[in-house]
Parts: structure tokens; sequence; C-alpha cells
């Protein structure tokens, strides 16, 4: 699926696999935050693409005028050639486990996501580059369920849990080519929610940083 929808006028395309460590952030209705969740770990996957605003070996392939006019500015051209946009789609886990009066407390969760990014990268040395750039997201809950002691509780419904989640963060990739059109990169990232999810029991808040390896092919 996802080569049909990036194939298409993508210039790199991305496929990472890691792993989310989430934390929740839950504030009562007195106004105070609640310690008894602690962060947990599930998969990650990610596929999507990576442009930039300008290619200056595509554009003289497909047109030697622009080529010519962005040759005579060339700090408006390497400006342009640096700053890169992405898109993306994604599955992964937001769990939790703790306990409340020592009954066990366990949240395992699956998302599925899009995000898009604005960002630069910068040649290290030769087969060394970083990519750094700001990310937005959204989130659906596609399956969850909470365990209480012995009993389990569907979250789909659930107002903390379901519907729309947007998240805001940034990503640093470190990139090391392999051959002419393939790179291997290592991948962290941190998200917040934008939006708190509210409830009768109060305010919850995700915190996640996510840790990635994949592959990034070049498409000419």
């Amino acid at each position: 699926m996802c080569i049909v929808v990036f194939k298409s006028n993508a210039q790199k395309v991305q496929f990472s696999v890691g792993r989310n460590f989430t934390t929740y952030k839950l504030i009562n209705t007195s106004n105070q935050e609640v310690n008894y969740l602690k962060p947990g770990s599930g998969y990650y996957m990610h596929a999507g693409i990576n442009r930039s605003f300008l290619d200056s070996v595509s554009l003289q392939v497909k047109s030697s005028e622009k080529a010519l006019r962005f040759s005579q500015k060339p700090g408006y051209s390497k400006l342009l050639s640096l700053l890169t946009y992405s898109a993306g789609v994604s599955l992964s886990q937001l769990n939790a486990s703790g306990d409340i009066q020592q009954i066990p407390l366990k949240y395992e969760t699956d998302y599925i996501g899009a995000q898009v990014g604005l960002g630069a990268h910068v040649k290290l040395i030769k087969r060394l580059e970083v990519h750094v750039r700001g990310t937005l997201s959204a989130s659906k809950l596609i399956s969850g369920n909470q365990q209480s002691g012995n009993n389990f509780y569907s979250l789909v419904g659930n107002s903390h849990f379901d519907g729309i989640k947007l998240f805001k963060g940034f990503q640093i990739d470190l990139h090391t080519r392999l051959n002419n059109s393939t790179n291997l990169f290592l991948s962290y990232a941190q998200q917040s929610t934008l939006i708190s999810s509210e409830a009768s029991t109060g305010k919850l808040d995700f915190n996640n940083k996510i840790i990635a390896m994949g592959l990034e092919f070049q498409i000419n």
C-alpha cells in the first residue's frame, strides 16, 4: 500500500521500525497529577517520503530553463536544496502500566497515524548526513484494552483514548550511505499531544519518545 501511495513524485522513500516509549500524564478533576501509571513501550513502524524543496539534478533533467534561473541565485538555491518536507503513515503502540492499591493496571493500544514535517538536512562527511525536522501528526485508535486486576475492558469509545489525537514534535535522523540509491538511518523523535483528552476522571496527555532504524531509497 505504501509503495503505491508514495512512489508518485517521490524523491526518497523511507521505511523504519523501532520502539515507542510512552508516558501518560493524567490530571484529575482536582487539577492534581496522578502518578500511579508508569511509562510503557511498544512497537513503531513508519513509511513515508522525504523531498528537498529544490533538487538541482532532477530540475536540470526536467527543465533546463528553470535550472538556469536558479543557478543565477546560488544563495537562494542552496537554501532551498537544504530545506525539506516530508509525509508518511505509521502504526504504533502507546502503552503504560501501573497499580492502584496493589491492583495491577495495564494499557495496550494500537494507533494508526499520518505525519507531515518540515526540516533541513546537512552533510557531515562524505557518507554521513543529519536530517532534523519539526513534525505534526494525527493518530486514531484502532484497538485497545485496559487490564485492571483480572478484568479487561475495551478502550474503543473511551474519550481518553479514542478519537483523533494530534501531536507536535521533532525528529532527528542520522544517515549513512550504503550505495548511490540506498541510505541506512537511525532515528530519534519526541512527540506530545497538542490537545488534552478530557473525561469525567480528568485530562490525559501522551508524551512519546521513539527510537527507530530504517532504510531510505532514492527514486528517480
